[in-house]
């Protein structure tokens, strides 16, 4: 086989719509060859094994074979994209004689050609298993269709299938700052930048909601001036992200930012205690992503009024904050 064709062969194989795209016109005026195919209902780490008793006479030379192709689906009855798992596989057709049984067992990650197909599990969903007739001498071209098969692929109950995370980076643009807020004091604010970055906690599908989680990184104040109230005590020279912080972006375009910091509001505040930061900050932002920016520049608001301050003052925080969520998964 040269170069050329085996390269053709291998793309095809590697694709179940390349599959799709063969059995329509082949199968047009051609009677249906039956075989059978076990399990008649498949979990996502069965062999499925497919058994042709040869019931005619074949010209010389002629091999026959079969290819298998998961058309995936979600939970929900969507498709499922980005999980790792299974979506083809196929063996090598041979030369079989009239009245001998041509067999295929296919096996999750396992596969003559199946470069990209190494995932140790199928995709649920429904598995096509499609027989072949080969022309002599050539594995690339299909000679005619013979039959087809379908064989569900289901979940056990409480599996879950792994998924290529999507990352995620967080941006804050221009326009963003924080502002610390007492009760007959000036308010002090601060432009604010910073980088975050996340992934999607499951697979990326346009037109639903997205959820970003294990979002770390910092946000760096340009110049929050430290409270006559508190001599001696200056506000942190950056805002770490804590564990927690997530980004919910509904597929209607709101969007709520759970922004955890490290160290308590009084410290984020500048009024201590001294020592090392202690404890979480906790502030949520709100917001709507929508014409003409989308998700490039999506501004948020968001306070945690009310928290203790030395003699016995209220202090408060706020967040004006304009983010870039790049989901491109190159950020």
């Amino acid at each position: 086989m040269t170069g050329q064709a085996r390269g053709v062969q291998l793309a095809c194989a590697a694709a179940a719509a390349c599959l799709f795209g063969m059995a329509p016109a082949a199968q047009a005026g051609v009677p249906h060859t039956p075989f059978n195919v076990t399990p008649a209902t498949a979990a996502t780490s069965s062999a499925i094994t497919a058994t042709w008793k040869v019931d005619r006479r074949l010209r010389r030379g002629e091999r026959f074979g079969f290819e298998l192709a998961v058309v995936p689906t979600g939970t929900d009855g969507g498709a499922l994209d980005g999980y790792n798992c299974a979506r083809s596989a196929n063996v090598r057709p041979r030369v079989v004689k009239k009245g001998s049984l041509l067999r295929a067992t296919f096996r999750p990650g396992v596969g003559l050609y199946a470069v990209s197909e190494r995932w140790p599990t199928w995709c649920p969903g429904t598995a096509r298993i499609l027989l072949f007739r080969y022309p002599q001498g050539d594995n690339t071209n299909v000679s005619r269709f013979l039959g087809l098969r379908k064989v569900p692929i289901t979940l056990a109950p409480g599996e879950t299938l792994p998924f290529t995370p999507t990352p995620v980076k967080v941006t804050l643009l221009p326009g963003s700052t924080m502002t610390a807020t007492a009760t007959g004091r000036p308010d002090r604010s601060t432009p604010v930048t910073g980088v975050l970055r996340g992934v999607v906690d499951g697979p990326f599908q346009p037109n639903r909601d997205i959820h970003v989680i294990s979002l770390a990184g910092a946000l760096t104040p340009a110049s929050l001036a430290p409270d006559p109230l508190c001599p001696g005590t200056t506000p942190p020279a950056m805002f770490e992200a804590a564990s927690g912080t997530r980004l919910d972006i509904a597929a209607r375009g709101g969007v709520t930012f759970a922004l955890q910091l490290n160290g308590a509001p009084s410290q984020a505040f500048g009024c201590g205690p001294p020592g090392p930061l202690a404890g979480t900050t906790a502030l949520t932002l709100t917001g709507t992503a929508g014409q003409p920016n989308g998700l490039t520049a999506v501004p948020l608001t968001g306070t945690l009024p009310g928290f203790a301050l030395p003699d016995g003052t209220q202090g408060g925080l706020a967040a004006n904050l304009v983010l870039n969520v790049d989901l491109s998964g190159t950020g």
